[in-house]
């Protein structure tokens, strides 16, 4: 009997592939970083790592929605984090949304779209605490719950103004604080998608043993008898 390594071969593409984009989000920084000259101008709104945010927030929330279209009995769920994501995508463009369209566009987007998240959901209750009962035993929801708590709790308390005075004293500098907020954030933004795709395969898993189950217990029609 051959042994059965799908499961190491699995961990070790995760360990390749996460790698490879926790590494190229590094190595993106670094590149950023090379691009402005000037302390106070690195790693403001306008820089590159600040669109890359956005783009990972764009990719994970169309992940997401790929659920919501793709697999019925996750709806529920996968809207709710498309929100999330989305709310998050929305809140980086705050700079561009105050000056282009008006002061406040932001937040009028983003508490648009969580009304409209906590209608659907009240509407699909049930699945939606289903689905949660079911998410919260696996992987992914540590990933994801690794993602938020370090962009939204960490990020913020590591990238003080305060905190980065103290440290520093008289020789500080504004594009230190900024970097060491952004760069934290934008790796959070990347376990975030990593915890969209692992949310994913979770989900095709969860419906490939649905359709397995399903052919398991249809019953096998008898045998007819021949006439001798």
């Amino acid at each position: 009997m051959k042994a059965n390594f799908t499961g190491i071969k699995s961990g070790f593409i995760r360990l390749v592939v996460y790698g490879a984009l926790i590494f190229g989000a590094a190595e993106f920084i670094r590149w950023d970083a090379t691009l402005v000259h000037g302390q106070e101008s690195k790693f403001d709104e306008d820089s590159m790592t600040e669109l890359m945010q956005s783009a990972l927030l764009l990719v994970a929330a169309s992940v997401y929605m790929i659920v919501f279209i793709r697999f019925k009995q996750f709806k529920a769920l996968a809207f709710f984090l498309f929100s999330f994501v989305t709310a998050s995508f929305i809140r980086e463009q705050d700079s561009f949304l105050d000056e282009h369209i008006f002061d406040g566009a932001w937040q009028v987007g983003v508490f648009s779209l969580f009304a409209f998240m906590v209608l659907y959901l009240w509407r699909n209750g049930r699945q939606f605490l289903q689905n949660i009962n079911a998410f919260v035993n696996t992987p992914a929801f540590g990933v994801f719950i690794t993602g938020f708590l370090t962009t939204y709790v960490f990020s913020r308390l590591y990238g003080r103004g305060k905190f980065w005075q103290e440290i520093m004293e008289d020789r500080y500098f504004r594009a230190v604080k900024n970097a060491s907020e952004e760069c934290t954030e934008l790796f959070g933004y990347t376990i975030l998608l990593i915890a969209a795709v692992e949310f994913l395969l979770f989900v095709k898993r969860d419906s490939m043993k649905a359709i397995t189950a399903n052919q398991t217990v249809l019953p096998q029609k008898s045998p007819k008898m021949h006439a001798v």
